[in-house]
């Protein structure tokens, strides 16, 4: 299969964002979404990447994600511990158009970082953050001041918000999907 065989392709072409993401999702649970196979994903007409499994990527292979993908649309993250401040800055220079971000586990970034990416994209649809618990209710304060349009909120396992801390979300008006799951 093309997954066991990886070392050995070069490129894959143009295919279709739902096919690029579901082999990518299968590489990366089987452990072989790796910094020199990553690259493999990336190109400047994706609009959708979604990496279920981050762990064998580090903060220079995460950097590369924004650089080469700068349409992209929806960007989904899961257990991308290793990702920081940096990738953040990064995806906010180079991604203007992102209407979704996902970060399960981003455990190293920090309402600053955050706050410039939600300033920088007003147009922002979806934010789901689980295990980021650097950040306070200075993200969620952006969140109600810049981004007006907000229709999804998703904060789970995020100890350092407490419920007066989520005073700010009774602002956003189209808020139409919210889940908070054990928070503060």
């Amino acid at each position: 299969t093309i997954v066991q065989n990886i070392e050995h392709v070069e490129s894959f072409g143009v295919i279709p964002d739902n096919v690029q993401n579901a082999l990518c999702q299968r590489m990366a649970f089987q452990g072989k979404l790796i910094p020199s196979t990553l690259p493999l994903f990336l190109d400047d007409t994706l609009h959708v990447l979604d990496l279920g499994n981050c762990t064998e990527l580090g903060g220079d292979a995460l950097a590369i994600i924004p650089e080469r993908c700068p349409r992209l649309k929806i960007l989904r993250l899961a257990e991308c511990g290793r990702l920081d401040d940096h990738v953040i800055d990064l995806v906010t220079e180079h991604c203007p158009d992102l209407e979704e971000l996902a970060l399960r586990g981003a455990y190293r970034i920090n309402d600053a970082a955050l706050e410039r990416f939600i300033i920088a994209h007003p147009n922002l649809r979806k934010l789901t953050l689980y295990w980021s618990n650097r950040l306070t209710v200075r993200t969620l304060e952006a969140l109600a001041t810049h981004v007006p349009g907000l229709q999804g909120l998703v904060l789970a396992k995020m100890t350092q918000l407490s419920d007066e801390a989520l005073a700010p979300i009774g602002r956003m008006a189209n808020l139409r999907e919210l889940h908070l799951d054990p928070v503060g």
